[in-house]
């Protein structure tokens, strides 16, 4: 028997009577239309307003053709027998798709690949991309086209042209 939610003793409603009434739903909403359309614009204005951020990600899997997985499983074999003995058979090789991420991330591969593919101007300088003439656009503001110089106002210890840090 269900406990009664009211103690009125003329009206005791059990929990299992009570109903939630699709219409009394639909009229809290319509009643709230203005609050729910004012949130939904501001939302959308908000969203049209933000900036287009664009990120790129990648996944290194090395392969195992240099027979790491036999020697894993042979130390996990006889690993026991091992330390009897005195030798330690737990270390473990390079992971190699740790070192890679990692030189990827490192400042030094970053740097050299932006001299080596000249993206300076297009990461610190660009503002936009033109479709229709498939161009980049520079900011005059902080790089003029025309000398190839870079003119953007800066505060020391920062020069005209960006570092490399400033590139990372």
């Amino acid at each position: 028997m269900a406990t009664p939610t009211n103690i009125d003793a003329n009206h005791a409603v059990p929990d299992y009577d009570r109903e939630i009434d699709l219409w009394n739903v639909l009229n809290a909403l319509w009643s709230g239309k203005w609050l729910i359309s004012a949130l939904t614009a501001i939302g959308a204005v908000v969203a049209l307003l933000m900036p287009n951020v664009y990120r790129a990600e990648a996944l290194l899997a090395p392969n195992n053709e240099d027979g790491s997985n036999e020697l894993s499983a042979l130390a996990a074999q006889y690993g026991g027998l091992a330390s009897l003995a005195g030798i330690d058979l737990s270390r473990r090789p390079t992971n190699k798709a740790a070192l890679a991420i990692e030189v990827l991330q490192s400042r030094r591969f970053i740097s050299e690949f932006v001299e080596r593919h000249d993206l300076l101007v297009p990461l610190m300088a660009a503002n936009g991309w033109n479709a229709r003439s498939r161009e980049l656009k520079v900011d005059p503001d902080l790089y003029d086209e025309e000398s190839s110089t870079w003119v953007r106002p800066v505060s020391p210890p920062r020069q005209s042209r960006p570092s490399m840090q400033e590139a990372y």
